[in-house]
């Protein structure tokens, strides 16, 4: 029986994410080009961008801030047994310079950073070509035409592949059950509790935001957004969701073509708060994890 949820069921798994993996930059490039070719003045995407920014500057801030603060409460490592203590040397990279990064955004080959999954290369290049498209007008209608015929086909296609994410859910979530059994995550529940309750505040914060913003009521989006959310949660990966969450977007609650097919692909490649919260208990967890060591020793 373990065999079969380690060899056979991971098959399911695995072959699922392949084809939202496949689907991923598609999904992104054309969505964003529509989304940008779509603005009837450039004037509208610095306003569209300015607000999409300022919210995943401040989510982010607010994910973070959370996150330490419930790891503050709950100190994750400070009881953690660690049986076995190996010496590895460690090497650190420097980070690049921030005007280094803002260079590599912009890609010197479009077609290779497509083949790389680059995913700010692809939505710089990607607005770019929006932007074109909306200077010339009436002058490229077959391009036009070409992009929201191809954005129509991906996210078809992605609704092709749902039909498959029961079976492909199971096999990444009994893989990694049968993998790592229940014995290993005992010793951290604490810390994937620290973390659970940061995400859960998360969401909380996003409610909030939601119907005061918005109007809307909270109830309602999330019995909308469940099968992006069961994808997130399953393959841990927001990238691997966006093409879900794109048409779940536009088909389910309604949201402006314009405004899903911009803000969506670059929230899942820049708005991590999920990462966030993790990365904000991860470092509490190992440094209390490396302060109980130095007592011991």
């Amino acid at each position: 029986m373990g065999d079969f949820f380690r060899k056979d069921v991971k098959f399911l798994g695995t072959v699922f994410i392949a084809a939202l993996k496949m689907l991923i930059v598609p999904v992104v490039f054309f969505a964003l080009v529509v989304g940008v070719s779509s603005l009837n003045d450039i004037r509208q995407l610095g306003r569209i961008g300015t607000k999409t920014m300022l919210y995943y500057l401040i989510t982010t801030a607010l994910a973070i801030t959370l996150a330490l603060g419930v790891a503050f409460v709950m100190s994750p490592g400070s009881n953690f047994k660690m049986p076995v203590l190996e010496e590895t040397d460690v090497a650190i990279n420097e980070g690049m310079p921030f005007i280094d990064v803002l260079i590599h955004i912009i890609p010197s080959n479009p077609v290779q950073a497509m083949a790389e999954a680059n995913m700010l290369q692809i939505i710089f290049f990607a607005i770019m070509v929006g932007i074109a498209i909306t200077i010339m007008g009436d002058k490229v209608p077959t391009v036009r035409l070409f992009v929201n015929e191809c954005n129509d086909l991906f996210l078809r296609l992605v609704t092709v592949v749902m039909l498959f994410a029961p079976l492909g859910i199971f096999g990444l979530t009994a893989r990694t059950f049968s993998q790592l059994g229940y014995e290993i995550m005992l010793p951290l529940s604490k810390y994937l509790l620290t973390v659970v309750i940061g995400l859960a505040l998360q969401v909380v914060v996003y409610m909030i935001i939601l119907r005061v913003v918005s109007g809307l009521n909270p109830i309602y989006l999330l019995k909308k957004i469940t099968s992006p959310l069961s994808i997130a949660f399953s393959t841990a990966s927001s990238a691997a969701a966006l093409p879900v969450t794109i048409r779940t977007a536009e088909e389910q609650l309604g949201v402006d073509k314009k405004v899903a097919s911009f803000t969506l692909p670059l929230g899942a490649t820049i708005n991590m708060d999920g990462t966030a919260i993790m990365q904000g208990v991860a470092t509490f967890f190992i440094a209390q994890v490396y302060a109980n060591l130095r007592s011991f020793y």
